[in-house]
């Protein structure tokens, strides 16, 4: 079978990218494989960022020109739609829509013959915005285990970009700021690392500097566009896992900008890392949705609290 993975969306390199090009690996091992972009990209630039070979899959850059004639061009079996906010009319015999979320804007998806939803929350929303029924397909998480001896590291893995409505923005300004108050209360030796790659705009780019220079004189790093073996070491000496998506927002207000899923923070629970510098509640199955600041501050105090006793009493998990 010929099966085409469409990703409009892929020079971001963050989780639904992983997301296509561990199905482009998985599918390749059997079928043959496209993977239709917007601008090129190499094989060995996605096993760098995430540490998947994708095997035989050709990729295709198709730029602004129509996506759906060139990619009938190939005649593909199946096509697999797993980019953003995405109108493609499916061109294949077959066609599966993979949404991440639900633009506010209806998208007709009747050539589409599967639908799904990377989580029961993002599966509601899609019946509530665009009135279809979707199955829900959680994402593949990377296993970054096992873990090393763990350091006084608090990590947050997310993608740096400017904020703005309906934007899925990670609220790495927050972590930063708690962190900062945390540090001048005397919690110095702890360091906090910010990961993610870094998105083109201008706004973009002025966002992660803003943070930069927030950071000054804190032990603080930020690492835009780690490679793979950087951010796996990330994960397995980090302590505490920091995820601030969703924070200062509700649900029913803004509900693209909850946490749809939650690909990292899976990620570092599989390399023992704790995911309780936030105070997450569950505001829908498998959606996670950040609590007010204090409640972070708090939270944050107790652990590394507890974690410093722990290392204090002689267990071997905590370093310096």
């Amino acid at each position: 079978m010929h099966v085409a993975l469409y990703n409009m969306c892929f020079a971001t390199l963050g989780g639904g990218e992983r997301r296509t090009a561990a199905l482009a690996a998985h599918l390749a091992q059997r079928h043959d494989v496209t993977l239709f972009v917007r601008s090129p990209i190499d094989a060995s630039t996605i096993f760098g960022h995430f540490g998947i070979d994708i095997g035989a899959a050709r990729i295709v850059a198709l730029g602004d020109g129509d996506h759906a004639a060139e990619i009938g061009k190939h005649r593909p079996d199946l096509l697999i739609n797993n980019s953003y906010a995405s109108r493609l009319i499916n061109p294949a015999p077959l066609g599966i829509y993979m949404c991440m979320f639900p633009d506010k804007d209806e998208i007709i998806l009747d050539s589409y013959h599967v639908i799904t939803a990377n989580s029961h929350y993002t599966s509601g929303w899609i019946k509530r915005r665009w009135r279809y029924d979707a199955e829900v397909v959680y994402s593949a998480c990377a296993d970054f285990g096992p873990p090393l001896p763990k350091k006084k590291m608090i990590l947050s893995v997310a993608r740096f970009f400017a904020d703005g409505p309906e934007i899925h923005h990670k609220r790495q300004d927050v972590l930063l700021d708690v962190f900062r108050r945390i540090a001048d209360d005397g919690g110095t030796d702890w360091e906090l690392h910010l990961i993610g790659s870094l998105g083109e705009s201008d706004e973009d780019k002025a966002f992660c500097e803003s943070l930069r220079a927030r950071a000054a004189g804190y032990p603080v790093h930020i690492i835009p566009n780690a490679d793979f073996d950087t951010l796996r070491d990330r994960y397995r000496r980090a302590t505490i896992f920091w995820h601030g998506t969703g924070y200062g927002t509700t649900p029913d207000a803004e509900p693209a900008k909850q946490e749809h899923f939650g690909m990292t923070i899976v990620e570092a629970m599989s390399a023992g890392a704790i995911p309780d510098g936030v105070q997450f509640r569950r505001a829908t199955r498998n959606n996670f949705v950040a609590d007010q600041r204090l409640s972070l501050e708090r939270r944050v105090r107790t652990q590394t609290r507890d974690a410093s006793a722990d290392a204090r009493a002689g267990a071997p998990a905590l370093s310096g």
